[in-house]
């Protein structure tokens, strides 16, 4: 059990998934540092070293816990270099829009804006040559058709939004329910209250970057159609993720087949108490052998 994926641990995770080994993530990566804010509040100092993390992370509760299989190890460690070229394109993008707001007057000026424009370009090309990489290793180890990337209204030239398609994929098929994929995206269902709820931010820009794409939406005239579009992506991709899921033969989302956390049959060997009424003539009652604990006291 790991409390964050990194890319120098994410092919010896793969090697110990197709070894046999049950791999659990953490779901939010800020849980380890809760509880030691926690701790801290009740007087208790842990230090922040490997060591007392480890101890932290086999004290939090399996429900926060995500079991990840060779399959999504492998296509996260593609994703992570996905994103990478995709941020350092935004970046340059926005960069380029706020030094040539205006027109060049110089020389010097135009040379500049030149420069701007070739490194965009260069950054734009391994944009897609990133995103094209990532698609196809999505689509092999997921079993993803063109047919359900038209399904979703993804151009079948536009390789970007094929990208954000499958990173958007990715990340929900960790979520069991429709409500918790939206809430995971940062999509507000209620206007009641604007306190900011945890959310994933990556997760919320590709499906704004998505929406944009798929539906042609302006920023300064359509903002208000955003939400609704961004909601009707998201219950298409995760309705997507749960059929291929159903048609692999999995349970969850990114799992192999085998126990679950010990709440969903990981524990075996504990049964709860029988509350049985009072023992009727002729009627066998629950005879479950109950094990005394071990005496512990010195001699």
């Amino acid at each position: 059990m790991v409390d964050a994926l990194n890319k120098k641990k994410a092919p010896v995770l793969a090697e110990l998934c197709d070894a046999g080994i049950e791999v659990y993530v953490l779901r939010r990566t800020n849980q380890i540092k809760r509880m030691r804010e926690e701790l801290e509040r009740h007087g208790i100092i842990v230090p922040k070293t490997d060591r007392f993390d480890a101890v932290l992370l086999a004290f939090t509760s399996p429900k926060k816990w995500m079991k990840v299989d060779s399959r999504f190890l492998k296509c996260w460690e593609v994703m992570v270099r996905w994103r990478d070229a995709e941020r350092s394109y935004q970046r340059q993008d926005q960069l380029f829009k706020t030094n040539n707001s205006k027109e060049p007057t110089n020389d010097e000026e135009k040379m500049s804006r030149r420069q701007d424009e070739v490194l965009l370009a260069l950054l734009d090309e391994a944009q897609k040559y990133a995103a094209q990489i990532f698609v196809e290793i999505v689509k092999k180890n997921y079993r993803i058709t063109e047919e359900d990337f038209q399904k979703l209204g993804t151009v079948t030239d536009d390789i970007v939004a094929k990208a954000y398609t499958c990173e958007v994929l990715l990340e929900v098929l960790h979520c069991d329910t429709l409500i918790g994929a939206i809430n995971k995206a940062g999509i507000r269902l209620s206007k009641e209250g604007r306190r900011p709820f945890i959310h994933d931010g990556r997760l919320s820009h590709a499906v704004h970057q998505l929406a944009l794409r798929v539906y042609h939406l302006d920023l300064n005239n359509q903002r208000g159609k955003i939400t609704f579009r961004k909601l009707r992506l998201i219950r298409k991709i995760w309705k997507l993720s749960r059929r291929i899921l159903e048609n692999q033969g999995s349970g969850r989302a990114g799992e192999a087949s085998g126990a679950g956390p010990p709440e969903k049959g990981g524990l075996k060997f504990f049964h709860p108490a029988h509350r049985a009424g009072p023992a009727k003539a002729g009627v066998a009652t629950n005879t479950r052998p109950r094990f005394k604990a071990l005496n512990t006291r010195p001699y």
